[in-house]
């Protein structure tokens, strides 16, 4: 099956669906992963079947005059065997995390961030930057919130959280009781 990465996205933006896929193979060649929209930002997440190994790809989305429009993105690293599996209870030893969060819990895996030059405001003639960050979280996590956005957590744990502007933010980490996990700060990419 041919994988289309702009319109795999667009219809994952749109409908905001994930459904578990547990393998790649020849006959499955690509997974929606996750997708995160902030109003008129959106970043997708695939696992894609490559040469030899499963490698992730982001996609980052701009709205402009009503359209969806790609920004950029492209693909990072090799994933796992066990990527696409349903989340541990505890996160490997060894993931980059944030001071204040069990690094069992949340893992930090990536980060990202690009110049939207088609949205120009009087006051900047380069545009805004977009940013977004790539979490791993255990089976405890039921939810990531950032400015008041749910972020439901897929089957395998890996999620994409995606906010315009310069600014730091806090996102919170949510149990399946409601009760808050943790914080993490959430640097811009330079």
């Amino acid at each position: 099956m041919a994988y289309d990465a702009v319109a795999e996205s667009l219809r994952l933006i749109e409908s905001r669906e994930l459904t578990p896929v547990r393998s790649l193979s020849r006959r499955r060649r690509h997974a929606a992963m996750a997708v995160d929209v902030s109003d008129d930002v959106a970043v997708t997440m695939f696992a894609r079947r490559s040469v030899g190994c499963n490698v992730e790809e982001t996609h980052v989305f701009a709205r402009h005059n009503g359209e969806w429009v790609i920004l950029g993105g492209g693909g990072g690293g090799a994933l796992d065997d066990d990527a696409l599996h349903e989340r541990p209870a505890e996160l490997p030893a060894g993931g980059r995390t944030s001071l204040g969060v069990d690094p069992r819990i949340l893992a930090m895996e990536g980060a990202g961030g690009i110049l939207d030059g088609h949205h120009k405001r009087w006051w900047t003639t380069r545009g805004r930057w977009i940013n977004y960050v790539l979490v791993r979280v255990n089976v405890d996590v039921a939810h990531l919130v950032l400015e008041g956005r749910q972020i439901a957590v897929p089957w395998h744990g890996r999620c994409v959280v995606a906010w315009p502007g310069r600014r730091a933010q806090r996102l919170s980490i949510l149990g399946h009781d409601g009760r808050q996990l943790g914080q993490v700060r959430l640097d811009p990419s330079p």
